[in-house]
């Protein structure tokens, strides 16, 4: 639209031409000219200014660095659930050098038997080879509870099972054992109806060369084999993480005990035999050391764990009892393997080393 001349101009055409004049204006267009004067500020008016707020110096070093999620704090953690106890056990490298089969020199044994004919050492070693392979009947007894919930001991479980069956699998190979091996070397307690106990469940012969067992025995093997994985998780779940202090006592006592078991034949044992019982004994002593720190770290932060701890030990029996079930050579093996007082010293003392926390006297239960 034209503007008449003398008429007053628009205020948006005067805009663009102010533009437009500061366009050709503006410093660098021209490579003669020289430094741009710095213009001075516009006029601001006081009725609409707002005051801009001084800077808040900032304390670099008070502020924490950003941390991972999994290192965060929970938002929402109120103190109820208890932390992962943790001991002085790496249970990390524990799993990473684990060093597998205990090898075992068939000719050599073959050459020097060591001692290994004589029929009660034989006796005694199948004993000790069958609490050996209960592992994974321990393992099932205590993951089939609250302790199943617990993550280090998941853990070393998982690498425990290995170590214990490679120490198995070594006595077997000192005793020959095949299929074909004598029954009463072979048969021994299991996750399920021992079979050195005699008839199972559902009838069958007594093992030979074992005597009869116990009627309680049988009723116990029963429980371990049908009951156990219903019934633990009902009333474990009640106590909560204080069961996981009584299996902890129960395999530390364990552990220590069966050692002392394995350092009493020593002496009767030569060779090939005599090297591959200290390896068994050397092997297991990370096994004992992790279940010690667990127990005594549990049953000594709280008397309720330490109760705990004493009724579960004298519910399942003498320590040698698998998942507390009596194996049917159990008298006369001990009778023979503990015959001197230094290993009923050795075996008092690794029970004494647990019970010392607990209240009450020693239990009369666990003695076997």
């Amino acid at each position: 639209m034209a503007i008449a001349v003398g008429e007053e101009s628009s205020p948006l055409l005067d805009d663009d031409a102010a533009r437009a004049r500061a366009a050709q204006e503006a410093p660098g267009d021209d490579p003669t000219s020289g430094p741009a004067e710095p213009r001075p500020a516009p006029a601001r008016d006081p009725r609409t200014a707002r005051a801009t707020p001084a800077p808040v110096p900032r304390d670099t070093a008070a502020v924490p660095p950003r941390l991972p999620p999994h290192l965060r704090p929970h938002q929402f953690a109120d103190g109820t659930v208890a932390p992962v106890l943790t001991t002085d056990f790496d249970v990390s490298a524990y799993t990473r050098t684990a060093p597998g089969r205990i090898d075992v020199d068939a000719a050599a044994l073959a050459a020097d038997p060591g001692g290994l004919e004589d029929p009660v050492l034989r006796r005694d070693l199948a004993f000790l080879h069958r609490i050996q392979g209960s592992a994974l009947a321990e393992a099932r007894a205590m993951l089939s509870t609250w302790t199943g919930n617990e993550a280090r001991i998941t853990a070393f479980l998982a690498t425990w099972l290995y170590e214990r069956h490679w120490a198995a699998d070594a006595l077997s190979a000192l005793l020959g054992l095949t299929d074909e091996a004598a029954p009463a070397e072979r048969a021994g307690p299991g996750p399920a109806q021992p079979r050195s106990d005699g008839p199972g469940p559902r009838g069958g012969s007594r093992r030979r060369g074992l005597p009869r067992p116990h009627p309680g025995a049988r009723a116990r093997a029963f429980y371990v084999a049908h009951g156990l994985p219903v019934l633990a998780p009902l009333w474990s779940g009640t106590l909560g993480e204080r069961v996981s202090a009584g299996h902890m006592a129960r395999m530390s006592i364990l552990e220590s005990s069966l050692a002392a078991a394995h350092r009493a034949l020593l002496p009767r044992v030569q060779g090939e035999a005599h090297r591959v019982l200290e390896t068994v004994v050397d092997r297991s002593a990370p096994a004992r050391a992790f279940f010690r720190l667990e127990a005594i770290a549990r049953v000594t932060r709280s008397r309720s764990e330490a109760l705990t701890a004493r009724t579960m030990l004298v519910l399942a029996g003498p320590i040698w009892r698998i998942v507390g079930v009596r194996d049917g050579a159990e008298a006369e093996a001990l009778a023979s393997i503990l015959s001197t007082a230094q290993a009923r010293a050795e075996v008092r003392i690794a029970h004494e080393d647990i019970t010392r926390f607990l209240p009450g006297p020693f239990p009369r239960a666990l003695r076997g």
